[in-house]
């Protein structure tokens, strides 16, 4: 369900539902005018990318599998989605049209058991990659 909070009140109100037989499988990012995008399990992918109608969190596009799973975090920052994965995976979700396109992005020193749950990223994030 996606809901609305009153943070006068903190009563929550159901804005609405994803449909298409997704559910959410970590995190959500919004960002003005960019974009709302969240990860989910559903029909054909253990994870995808998908974006949402920020207004009713329903789906509008199916990205496609991230080709990681238990995606727990993303973040946004100049055209591209971050991912956060449970297993310490960190990497980059850029957009080639209609293509969704991974990038891993190393970890020098890499701690033992790393692993994430969440992440933390502004609404006003720039839309392209600063000049």
């Amino acid at each position: 369900d996606y809901i609305r909070i009153d943070t006068q009140t903190w009563q929550t109100q159901k804005v609405g539902s994803l449909s298409g037989g997704f559910a959410s499988s970590g995190d959500l990012v919004s960002v003005k005018d960019g974009g709302t995008f969240l990860t989910a399990k559903g029909p054909g992918c253990s994870d995808c990318l998908i974006e949402v109608d920020p207004k009713t969190g329903d789906l509008k596009k199916n990205w496609g599998p991230i080709g990681a799973t238990d995606v727990f975090g993303v973040a946004f920052w100049g055209g591209v989605v971050y991912g956060f994965a449970d297993n310490g995976d960190i990497f980059q979700l850029g957009f080639d049209g209609d293509k969704l396109v991974k990038t891993d992005i190393p970890i020098p020193n890499r701690p033992a058991g790393l692993s994430f749950r969440g992440a933390g990223s502004t609404t006003s994030a720039p839309l392209t990659p600063p000049k």
